[in-house]
This record gives C-alpha cells, structure tokens and sequence, in this order.
C-alpha cells in the first residue's frame, strides 16, 4: 500500500480536531518522544479521512462493484492483443510516429511503443491478482487498515512504544464526526495491533526512511 500525501485542507481539519477535542497535549508527549509534528500529522489526516474514504469499489476505481472492475480488465487485455494485431505489419507504427515525433526521438518512439501493450497487460493481470485477494477487496477495510497501520508503525519505530493512551486520543479527535461518538479508547488499539500486527510490520518494512529514529 501506498504512503498518500494529504491535501492542505486535510491536514488543517486533523489540526483543528486535535485542538478541539483537546488532543493537543498528546499529540505535543509524541512529539517529545521523538515524532516529527509535520509526519504524525499527516499520517492522522489519513486515518481521518483518506483510508475510509477509499474503502468502496467507487473509490478506488470508479466501478460500483466487481463485475465492472473485470469487465475493465478483459477489455484491458483485449486491447493489448489489438494492438499487437493492429501492428503486425508495422503499420500502426507508421501512422501513430507523426503524431509523437516532435515529443520522442526515433528510439524512444520505438521501445515506447513496444511497451504500451506489456504494460497494458501487466496493468491488467496484476489488477486481477490484486481483486482476487481477500485483503484487497473494500470489505476487508485494507486501505483504512493500512492508513491506521502506518501511523501507529511510526510511533513506534520513533518512540520505542506503542503510546496507546496518546494515538488513541489523538485517533478519537481527528476521526469523530460529532462530540457524541464513541470514544475512541486505549484498550481498543491495543485489540487492533493484536489483531493487524501483518499491516503494522508490512508498513513499517514499506518505509524504512521515515520510521527511523
């Protein structure tokens, strides 16, 4: 999974939470155990929003549901083969090198042009891999798993501890919709690293530069 850079909007709603449930002061004991403010708070902005937001079919491909998905990935592979067809003779090479000689040299042309239908199919069989994952698919709630997952393997890869009682508050300020939610406890993180512990470890592997201490 990916590490996704907030918009500036974000960023200032996770602030603004922080201060409005009173969650500053633990976002400040993180930051004296060795966080980088500007880091934490962007990876609280992408549990307040980002990683739910992306937890539907819609979301993530613009598709309501599976079906379309592999539709999208047969006319995928169709297309590669087309295009390979199109171009047995070399003909397509002919008529598309007018339309692009001003952006590539000759060369560039040519193994631009010789990638376009592997890429094609590579996009497609590993699209089809990914959808036929259980972890892959919105229900399984990856994409939020993973956003939580990387803010709680940076806390601690730079502290040393889990600070459950910090992340905690500060993962109920930034993620309620209204000062009537359930409180998001200590005790209730602890149950999800236990349970999640492959995502914190696989975020943790995926960005070595920024959990260092």
């Amino acid at each position: 999974m990916f590490l996704h850079l907030p918009q500036r909007g974000d960023l200032e709603r996770a602030r603004k939470r922080i201060l409005e449930y009173g969650a500053d002061g633990d976002f400040d004991k993180l930051v004296a155990a060795n966080c980088e403010p500007g880091m934490l708070l962007v990876l609280l902005a992408n549990v307040s929003r980002d990683g739910p937001a992306l937890d539907t079919w819609e979301a993530r491909f613009g598709v309501s549901d599976p079906r379309q998905l592999k539709s999208a990935i047969r006319r995928m592979k169709q297309c590669a083969e087309d295009f390979v067809s199109l171009d047995r003779s070399g003909l397509l090479r002919l008529a598309a090198w007018p339309k692009l000689k001003s952006e590539l040299s000759l060369l560039q042309f040519l193994d631009y042009f010789a990638a376009v239908p592997k890429v094609l199919k590579g996009c497609a069989d590993s699209l089809e891999t990914a959808v036929g994952s259980a972890r892959f698919k919105p229900r399984a709630h990856s994409f939020s798993n993973t956003a939580l997952a990387q803010l709680v393997a940076y806390v601690q890869k730079r502290t040393g501890a889990a600070h459950d009682s910090e992340v905690s508050a500060l993962l109920d300020a930034v993620c309620k919709k209204g000062k009537g939610g359930d409180p998001y406890a200590a005790d209730t993180l602890k149950t999800w690293r236990a349970e999640h512990a492959h995502y914190i470890r696989d975020a943790a592997q995926m960005f070595p530069f920024l959990f260092g201490k």
